[in-house]
């Protein structure tokens, strides 16, 4: 029986063996393609039978080239595996780049739940939440993270059972597909709560956190008002209206958003990431700049001093509070206590190599505003022309991100007009530069709408009315400087108390006594009024604090 197996086993062999040779004999004749016995073998999937057909060809005379379509045949196991099945392998690359993309959205990037905070008082538990997240939300967007926000549990997401049956036996890969889609199509989900502390004697209210993910703690921590509010909070208020006033809550909300943006920071970054990211690794510092720059805000000179002091303390390298102190230090008088904090705020960047950190340009505008005012003119001026090489060259130069390139360039193009106009009046001050020329240097920045640049126009403007050797000529300046001061306090009417206090600006006084207290005195009324001024998102201030705000 075996004998007759074999025997019959053999017979088919000779005969498959004949009728493909009849086969590649016939089509040989037929079309001339010496290959074409070998590209049907190679269309019917038989690689082997057809490489052996191509070496047969090779050898036979006279000298043949392979045909493109079979020069796989030459190569490896794996190219003929790729080239016969290639809508396979196509499909399968692109499911497993779709599955990476998910995968590392899942672990990278999770979903943040913030439910509604417990409150004992309940006044602000619900309002408590939603300014937190509306801070959180303000901040990534400055920081370009992609943290998704959701109000509510996420419900695992099933491929209909009528989806599933109507696909056929043979494509039964697809259901797999599917189901391993809805496996990782969902990040990992991080859950904030919180209690709102009711007002004690000495610390105000608190807000407690706690940022879960499941069953398990990640962080917890309990802010208080005496820590981060731009007020103190008062002692004899304490357990009394202070407990049903939510607005030391929506104070707190901001800080605890901080903290929370560091804890969602320390799932994708190491502590130098986030250092290079915001300038410092420590939230508590970040948390009392921001409190230091919303005391200032409120006329709380006092108290944002001392907030951006704890904040240097919590972190000696983060040179953005120590810039903000040293402009509180100017603004008061204090000019070579303001010089040194800057200096080391300068330095601070310097060392961390970030000179793409408008830290750094505003620390140095500010040290040369103060040699000027001192009466260090020409040391103003080389500081002025030493700060506008280093922003062209650090314009054009490699940025730490294209995030960074971005929000780098926006702050050059309202920074350096600033800058340079200061630099022109300087010059024009110390006969370095010809009226005319500075004429024409100030006509392409005229029209930047920043009170910043409008104000220092002015001043540049009656720096130039001064030194114009005709008539006519001064009275244009001065006719153009008046223009530029009354837009500067369109712009920004708390100014107001700045300009008395302005050399330059009192020349413009003394040329046009009239418009220039009429302009002052609107601006006193508006202010006095509290009238908003609608003003551009994107014209803020210039020379504000540019790092650190929350």
């Amino acid at each position: 029986m075996r004998a007759k197996t074999l025997a019959l086993v053999t017979a088919v062999l000779l005969a498959a063996g004949a009728l493909r040779a009849a086969v590649n004999t016939t089509t040989q004749t037929t079309t001339g393609d010496p290959f074409v016995a070998a590209k049907n073998l190679s269309k019917a999937g038989l690689d082997a039978d057809a490489l052996d057909e191509v070496k047969k060809t090779l050898k036979a005379p006279p000298q043949k080239t392979i045909p493109k379509e079979l020069e796989y045949l030459t190569g490896s196991k794996v190219v003929r595996f790729v080239m016969r099945y290639q809508f396979t392998v196509i499909t399968l690359a692109i499911f497993l780049v779709i599955a990476t993309v998910l995968i590392l959205r899942r672990v990278l990037e999770p979903r943040l739940q913030i439910s509604d905070m417990k409150d004992v008082t309940a006044v602000s538990g619900h309002n408590a939440a939603f300014f937190l997240q509306q801070n959180l939300i303000a901040l990534t967007r400055q920081r370009t993270s992609s943290f998704q926000f959701v109000t509510g549990p996420i419900t695992q997401i099933n491929v209909p059972a009528a989806v599933t049956s109507a696909i056929p036996t043979t494509f039964d890969w697809v259901k797999g597909l599917l189901s391993v889609l809805t496996m990782i199509s969902y990040r990992r989900l991080l859950v904030l709560d919180g209690v709102l502390q009711p007002a004690t004697d000495r610390r105000g209210v608190g807000i407690t956190l706690m940022l879960a993910r499941g069953k398990e703690v990640v962080s917890t921590t309990t802010l208080w008002e005496e820590d981060f509010a731009p007020v103190k909070p008062a002692v004899s208020t304490a357990g009394g209206f202070a407990a049903q006033n939510p607005t030391p809550y929506f104070y707190l909300s901001e800080s605890a958003s901080i903290w929370l943006l560091f804890q969602l920071f320390q799932l994708k970054h190491t502590k130098d990431g986030i250092r290079r990211l915001i300038g410092t690794d420590n939230w508590r510092s970040y948390a009392l700049n921001a409190a230091g720059l919303r005391a200032e805000k409120a006329d709380e000179n006092a108290r944002a001093q001392e907030l951006f002091v704890l904040s240097i303390r919590y972190d000696p390298l983060y040179s953005a509070p120590r810039a903000n102190l040293a402009s509180l230090l100017q603004n008061s008088g204090e000019y070579e206590r303001a010089l040194d904090q800057f200096g080391i705020a300068i330095r601070e960047v310097e060392q961390e190599g970030a000179m793409d950190d408008p830290v750094y340009y505003w620390s140095a505008y500010n040290v040369a505003l103060i040699h000027y005012n001192t009466g260090k003119a020409e040391k103003a001026l080389q500081e002025l022309e030493a700060l506008i090489g280093v922003m062209e060259k650090t314009k054009n130069s490699e940025l730490r991100s294209d995030t960074d390139r971005e929000r780098f360039l926006d702050y050059l193009g309202f920074a350096l007009p600033v800058i340079d106009t200061m630099r022109v009046g300087v010059a024009v001050a110390l006969k370095k530069m010809t009226v005319r020329d500075a004429y024409q240097q100030v006509l392409q920045h005229q029209h930047f709408p920043t009170a910043d640049l409008q104000f220092t126009l002015a001043s540049t403007y009656a720096l130039m009315a001064r030194a114009a050797p005709e008539d006519a000529d001064r009275i244009v300046y001065n006719r153009a400087g008046i223009d530029r001061l009354r837009f500067a306090l369109q712009l920004e009417p708390k100014r107001c108390a700045d300009v008395e206090r302005d050399q330059e600006l009192l020349l413009l006084r003394v040329a046009h006594m009239k418009d220039f207290d009429n302009i002052v005195a609107r601006a006193k009324e508006r202010v006095e009024k509290k009238a908003p001024v609608p003003i551009p998102a994107a014209t803020a201030t210039v020379m504000a604090d540019p790092k650190g705000t929350a």
